[in-house]
């Protein structure tokens, strides 16, 4: 299994074990701790692996990991991560205000039981399930296009027509990410007009005067959809010179040429390769959220593993009360007597950003 097993010596048994037959070890794992283009850490023996692969551990050894004496391993699982790290990504671009967009807006306000979160909304306007809709959205936002989406839809549905479909995923897409359009350059607004074009218009003007698209052109911005603004400045972020992230300047990493796509994670390139944009925005995220958590707080946490979107770290058990998920409450769900109160924490800004914390100890 390609992994380094350490043997342990005789004398360094409990006595019980002392006088047995059987030799005694342990498997050390030899993580890649950035081992993909997503810097997501590798481990092929139990890291990323399941009981479905015989000759593997699985997934239940992580059961087996047991925090020293004294402490508790603490997992954060950031909820919905992907989608609220989009929404901010275009709120800020947009007007630097979370909610300004309505992808903002439906994941900041958006409520599943009055039907106007991000997936509800979607499966009302094409026609579909909420929980059909909901695997669209995420695949659309991971990089899917309309022929993906097309097939999803049949295999929900064997009985619908292959043009029942294609309308549905189309109409979905105007919706969601919108249309592309070009705009000219100052240079000659004045002669053609400042007005969208779509790109066959765009291409036949560039022709007829003996230019390129891009000498004439803006670069070509997603236009009408609900989720316009994050993938703009995705694309943006892909196509700069020397793309980081927003929020540590990390750099982003390129890999092969993914030809017809815009994708999430891999968003071609205009030179060629396709850069890795969203899971370095959560990592950045992940950074930040355990430098606050651990900042000043050695002697009690330590972190330990951190995983896509998970972070894990030793806990003091006299710390433990620390990191039990805190629910804020509203001032109508309190008693009249502590409406007017001052000393609660209510109605925190934190909540209102949608970083939800779901915290297990093992």
């Amino acid at each position: 299994m390609d992994q380094m097993v350490v043997w342990l010596n005789k004398q360094d048994l409990p006595k019980e074990l002392q006088e047995s037959t059987d030799n005694f070890g342990a498997i050390i794992p030899q993580v890649v701790v950035c081992g993909t283009l997503t810097r997501r850490a590798v481990e092929s023996t139990w890291m990323t692996a399941s009981n479905a692969h015989p000759e593997r551990i699985g997934s239940e050894l992580r059961a087996m990991v047991q925090a020293p004496p004294g402490y508790n391993i603490v997992g954060a699982d950031v909820d919905s991560q992907e989608l609220w790290i989009a929404s901010v990504i275009g709120d800020s671009r947009h007007a630097a205000m979370h909610g300004c967009t309505p992808l903002g807006w439906m994941t900041l306000s958006g409520n599943k039981s009055e039907g106007t979160d991000m997936h509800s909304v979607t499966a009302k306007a094409v026609g579909i399930s909420r929980d059909h809709a909901k695997v669209i959205n995420y695949a659309r936002i991971y990089g899917a296009g309309q022929n993906f989406a097309e097939r999803l839809l049949k295999q929900f549905n064997p009985t619908m027509s292959e043009t029942e479909a294609r309308s549905k995923a189309r109409k979905m897409f105007d919706m969601t990410k919108g249309k592309k359009f070009y705009y000219l350059t100052r240079e000659y607004v004045h002669e053609f007009g400042d007005h969208p074009f779509t790109k066959w218009q765009a291409m036949e003007l560039a022709k007829a005067h003996g230019k390129k698209v891009s000498e004439m052109f803006e670069t070509s911005k997603w236009v009408g959809g609900t989720e316009s603004a994050m993938f703009n400045r995705l694309e943006e972020i892909a196509n700069s010179d020397r793309p980081t992230t927003p929020f540590l300047g990390t750099g982003i990493w390129c890999n092969t040429v993914i030809e017809d796509c815009c994708w999430f994670f891999k968003l071609p390139h205009k030179d060629g390769p396709s850069r890795n944009v969203g899971n370095p925005l959560a990592k950045d995220y992940l950074t930040k959220f355990s430098d606050n958590v651990l900042a000043g707080d050695t002697e009690s946490a330590e972190q330990v593993l951190s995983i896509a979107r998970k972070l894990s770290y030793w806990r003091n058990n006299r710390a433990r009360i620390m990191d039990q998920m805190v629910v804020w409450l509203n001032k109508q769900d309190l008693p009249m007597e502590l409406h007017e109160s001052t000393g609660l924490c209510i109605n925190n800004n934190t909540a209102h950003h949608q970083l939800k914390f779901f915290l297990d100890f093992i």
